[in-house]
């Protein structure tokens, strides 16, 4: 095909075509746990954590929250760190991606700290672009299933709507399947992060990962387009809440009352409607779930 680019050929698809089921695993006690990941960045991965642990806070489940990021180009802080001081820092190396393919213990050093993380309950952890194949790396690796005790944790997947997006899901989701024979993975969720536009025509990745998720029976959610100001502005979702017009304006600086008005109950109606979806698909507590 002259003049036409190759296609993308994620590495997880011959994984997703073989065996294993991505079906959640059983659990004892509900634990709500979720790692909040993809193979790249900006996609919605903090602002799903944020979301979710709304959701949570709303059945009255307080998550601990914690990030995991590479300290590369002398970074602290990972991006739900710099917004917020109650997230445990999880940094590793900015050179990861050498250590992965080099020896075995230097990966477990790298990651060993996150396992102390996972055995507690109601954590989500915010993954930075591309570092949860190195944890998955780790999992294989360390096997922490059979000598930790690992509770079930939910992956929650995003992406937005672009080929290369889908083509990367389908990757990771190849990782999972791979890797979840050495941890207790619980659901798996693909969230279709739709808040700066849905696309009309998807390409043929998306399709394929349409017809991977229908035929593995995913969840998937999508996260509708809305005016995230408030968000932007430093106003949290749990303000959003209880927030009234006039401190509304006044935190936004503005006298225009209308516009400020319908902008506020449509990013209240927002909020709700992903909330609702979130435990729709089963990754905080309410009724029907998926």
């Amino acid at each position: 095909m002259s003049g036409r680019r190759a296609p993308l050929r994620p590495d997880g698809v011959q994984a997703l075509r073989g065996g294993g089921s991505l079906r959640p695993a059983a659990s004892g006690a509900p634990n709500f746990s979720c790692l909040v990941a993809a193979r790249c960045g900006g996609v919605g991965k903090t602002l799903f954590a944020k979301i979710l642990e709304e959701a949570l806070r709303r059945s009255g489940i307080a998550p601990q929250m914690a990030a995991v990021d590479t300290e590369a180009g002398g970074f602290q802080f990972s991006k739900l760190g710099h917004q917020r001081s109650d997230v445990t820092e999880l940094t590793i190396a900015p050179n990861f991606s050498d250590v992965t393919s080099g020896h075995g213990e230097n990966l477990l050093d790298h990651w060993d700290r996150l396992a102390p993380v996972l055995r507690r309950k109601n954590v989500i952890v915010d993954f930075g672009a591309n570092v949860i194949g190195s944890f998955l790396g780790w999992a294989q690796a360390a096997q922490p299933i059979r000598s930790l005790d690992i509770l079930p944790v939910n992956i929650a997947i995003p992406l937005t709507m672009s080929e290369q997006a889908a083509a990367d899901t389908l990757t990771l989701l190849g990782r999972i399947i791979e890797a979840q024979q050495d941890m207790r993975i619980g659901r798996i969720v693909v969230v279709m992060n739709e808040v700066h536009g849905a696309v009309r025509r998807p390409g043929p990745y998306m399709r394929i990962l349409n017809i991977v998720v229908r035929s593995r029976g995913i969840p998937v959610m999508r996260l509708r387009q809305g005016p995230l100001q408030p968000l932007e502005e430093g106003i949290s979702l749990s303000e959003l809440a209880t927030i009234n017009l006039d401190t509304y304006c006044g935190r936004l600086g503005t006298r225009d009352v209308v516009r400020a008005a319908a902008e506020l109950q449509a990013m209240k109606k927002w909020v709700e409607t992903s909330i609702a979806t979130i435990r729709f698909v089963g990754l905080a507590p309410g009724s029907g779930t998926f």
